[in-house]
């Protein structure tokens, strides 16, 4: 404002976006909740992907854990089936090829623990991975 004599001069500007009289505004905030929305479920989906997988990493690694079990108790069976026939040939009472039998159904046994202790470990790693063990690390 100016004082010039006896005028008196006033000069106001008003500076107003109307957005298409409001629907403009209600489109934007319709479109951010709708990312905010897309949002929430892509981390329900995410949320999901990772139940599904440690779910079934723990049910590899609980098969894999009994498979080492029935192997170990294979080999102990071929064992004692080894040491039982290696004992009829020293006793004149068995035949030699019952023990190359008996040998070979141990070291069967034997590769299949192995086997199965290598899948177990696998399982194990790939439930690790699942938890997110090796995230960050």
């Amino acid at each position: 404002m100016r004082n010039t004599d006896d005028r008196l001069d006033a000069d106001a500007v008003a500076d107003w976006e109307i957005r298409n009289l409001g629907y403009s505004e209600r489109a934007a905030r319709d479109e951010a909740s709708s990312l905010v929305r897309q949002a929430q479920w892509r981390q329900v989906a995410l949320l999901d992907r990772i139940a599904r997988e440690v779910s079934e990493a723990h049910s590899q690694a609980s098969q894999r854990e009994r498979s080492v079990e029935r192997a170990r108790a294979a080999i102990q069976a071929a064992e004692k089936s080894y040491a039982l026939n290696l004992q009829r040939i020293e006793n004149v009472q068995g035949l030699p090829i019952e023990v190359l039998q008996a040998s070979q159904a141990l070291a069967t046994s034997r590769q299949t623990y192995l086997n199965a202790v290598i899948d177990y470990n696998i399982a194990q790693f790939q439930l690790c991975r699942a938890i997110g063990w090796f995230e960050g690390a």
